[in-house]
């Protein structure tokens, strides 16, 4: 969690943590008055310690959500509600960063509850089992956010919202035969490899080939919103200038302004 907010590698987290130091990211995020609106399924306060480094500083952060339902899949689906209800509340006018974070833990604990979406032979063993129960756990989340996206469509918000779904890690279910298994415990690709899917008005559809990772993402973040704020300058400037008479609407206005 840690490199996908600051970009570099973990190995730096006590420094940011003992500091409360926050990433830049989300300070051009407080910068440009973005509304935050954030929703974890897991405590903040945990040994991850985003409370300490990622949303160090946000005022009246909530370090762990109650749901009126059971488990963590429970909590998946009363954060998800919550996110309804804050859109409902929230300041049409003004940018938003929404941060909905969804755990797909079930694969030995709540996924109990949940229905099964792949059968499992009475014989098969053990980590067969957990890996049956973890399908069924991520095919809950995937429903949740497809729920979301859905919601957004219909608000017509889809096409003005930057879309990114991602994990911190993967997980083994001893694949390889060598007895590793969750995550934590090895450096192969089953525990390394993780999913990145990101939607972004504006740019067609495409597959990156060449191998990413978790330091990319706050990049591209810092770099699309830094983007989106100059050409927003840009089209406030040609504005002025088309109105006043005083120009012919190009970007020059721009360069002299400051966020």
């Amino acid at each position: 969690m840690f490199s996908l907010f600051y970009g570099i590698p973990a190995t730096y987290w006590d420094a940011f943590a003992n500091l409360a130091r926050p990433p830049v990211v989300m300070d051009l995020f407080r910068q440009y008055n973005y509304q935050l609106g954030l929703f974890v399924s897991a405590p903040l306060d945990d040994a991850v310690g985003l409370d300490r480094t990622a949303l160090a500083r946000v005022p009246d952060l909530r370090l762990r959500t109650s749901s009126r339902y059971r488990g963590w899949s429970g909590k998946d689906r009363g954060l998800t509600d919550e996110w309804y209800g804050w859109l409902d509340r929230r300041d049409s006018g003004a940018a938003v960063l929404r941060v909905p974070v969804l755990q797909r833990r079930g694969g030995s604990r709540s996924a109990r509850q949940l229905p099964p979406v792949a059968p499992v032979a009475p014989v098969a063993s053990t980590q067969l089992r957990r890996y049956a129960r973890y399908l069924s756990a991520v095919h809950y989340v995937d429903s949740l956010v497809g729920r979301v996206l859905d919601d957004l469509e219909r608000r017509k918000l889809l096409e003005s919202t930057v879309v990114l779904v991602t994990s911190d890690h993967g997980m083994e279910f001893d694949e390889s035969g060598q007895g590793f298994k969750g995550h934590g415990t090895s450096y192969s690709r089953y525990q390394m490899h993780t999913p990145l899917v990101v939607g972004w008005p504006g740019r067609p559809p495409g597959r990156v080939a060449r191998r990413t990772s978790h330091n990319d993402v706050a990049p591209t973040l810092v770099a699309g919103l830094s983007a989106a704020r100059i050409r927003a300058r840009i089209t406030r400037a040609a504005g002025i200038s088309s109105r006043t008479g005083s120009g012919t609407g190009s970007s020059r206005p721009a360069t002299a302004s400051s966020p």
